[in-house]
């Protein structure tokens, strides 16, 4: 049935689920202990990806690149003395047992106006962060100021350009005057055609065998990612430890994790497929309820605890920000 809710006042948005579960990826979950930098069991299940897929895949409509992720598993969440940790983050052990791709880089300006047909963004020559990037080529930089609504439509109309079963469909679509979408009725249809991540394929993809706080180590520096640093005590009070950009910043200006994406801390936010609220117990093959959608990775605009790898957002679905894009995804047909 339809979960509607107003937030804010006068605002309505509703999500179907129809079909009884997600058949992109089926993930088993169990309560477990804090691991070490490295997961000694990813550390051996990854690689066992499909033979017969290839490792790299390509959009032919916009030439968006992505990596296949191998099937393995890893653990989700932080241990109990991760700096910056929360209490929805309880590890549980998290079994992948499909591989998928994902996208390199976050969906750049370009690739979202060449299938939308309009470009949002606020880091845009147009838009009202423009003079943060006076002088900039904006085109490589992460569309954001986009709904998780049109980040599905997205999906659907790149999937149809390059001959994919659409994921999802939209029914009662509602949108704003520049042609976004506040609120719809989605229904999943579980098509090979792209889609977003999950929660649990997001944080296996970043992490990429690691079990740090970041996919690089336990500290973020400038060199990095792009996020704001945590104050530090100082001579004179507390102060930066370094200048960040206060924008967001090119795809690909940050060195990649083991598996080649980029980005996956910082920049922006990027949407995933499930609802917030408590991870149940048993499953998590996908969104089952809940006030809000999620976001992943942190953002140039929050500081690097909240940029960490098991760090979670809570989004409204219809809402847009300038801390917010996304990053897709794609099961290939078995």
């Amino acid at each position: 049935m339809p979960i509607s809710l107003v937030h804010p006042p006068g605002r309505v948005w509703h999500m179907i689920i129809r079909s009884p579960f997600i058949p992109w990826v089926a993930v088993l979950v169990t309560l477990a202990a804090s691991a070490g930098r490295a997961d000694p069991a990813l550390a051996a299940s990854a690689g066992r990806a499909d033979p017969a897929l290839p490792e790299e895949s390509t959009s032919t409509a916009t030439g968006m690149s992505f990596v296949l992720v191998p099937a393995g598993e890893f653990e989700m969440g932080s241990p109990p003395g991760e700096r910056g940790r929360q209490p929805d983050e309880t590890p549980r052990r998290i079994t992948i047992t499909r591989p998928f791709y994902l996208g390199v880089h976050e969906v750049t300006q370009d690739e979202y106006a060449e299938v939308m047909e309009r470009n949002p963004s606020s880091f845009a020559a147009t838009g009202e962060g423009r003079e943060r990037v006076a002088g900039r080529e904006t085109g490589r930089h992460p569309a954001e100021r986009i709904s998780c609504f049109d980040a599905i439509e997205f999906c659907n109309r790149l999937g149809a350009r390059d001959g994919y079963a659409p994921a999802y469909r939209l029914d009662d679509v509602g949108r704003r005057e520049d042609g976004s979408i506040e609120r719809a009725d989605v229904v999943v249809l579980g098509g090979d055609g792209y889609r977003l991540p999950t929660e649990a394929e997001w944080e296996y993809a970043c992490r990429a065998g690691t079990t740090t706080p970041f996919h690089y180590g336990d500290l973020t520096g400038r060199k990095d990612a792009n996020c704001q640093p945590s104050m530090e005590a100082g001579m004179y009070g507390e102060q930066k430890p370094w200048q960040d950009l206060a924008r967001t910043a090119a795809v690909g200006s940050y060195p990649a994790n083991a598996w080649g994406l980029h980005d996956m801390h910082g920049n922006v936010a990027e949407w995933c497929w499930e609802w917030s609220g408590e991870r149940p117990a048993a499953a998590l093959p996908g969104p089952r309820g809940g006030d809000h959608e999620l976001a992943r990775g942190g953002s140039w605009l929050t500081n690097e605890l909240r940029c960490r790898a098991a760090s979670r957002f809570f989004r409204v679905p219809g809402e847009r920000s300038y801390e917010t894009g996304f990053r897709v995804a794609r099961t290939p047909s078995p």
